[in-house]
C-alpha cells in the first residue's frame, strides 16, 4: 500500500487546487491494518477527551466580524 502526504492549501476549493505531494509512506497490507487500528484507537480517545472531530471544512470555518478602527 502506498500512502502520499501533501498540504491542501485550499480546501474550500479542493476540486481546482493542485496539492503537491511532499512525502510517501510505503507499506505491506498488515502493517495498514495496524495503523489504522491505531490510529482508530487514538482518533476514538481523542473524541472522547475533546469532543467530536468535525470533518466538513465548511462547518469548521469561523467567520469574523470586520474589525473596526479605534477612535
Amino acid at each position: 500500500m502506498i500512502l502520499d502526504f501533501g498540504l491542501n492549501t485550499d480546501p474550500m476549493n479542493a476540486a481546482n487546487t493542485p496539492v503537491k505531494i511532499s512525502e510517501r509512506l510505503v507499506m505491506n497490507y498488515f502493517t495498514a491494518k495496524r495503523l489504522w487500528a491505531a490510529l482508530g484507537v487514538s482518533l476514538k480517545r481523542q473524541e472522547a477527551t475533546f469532543g467530536v472531530l468535525e470533518t466538513d471544512v465548511s462547518k469548521r470555518v469561523v467567520t469574523q466580524a470586520p474589525q473596526t478602527p479605534p477612535r
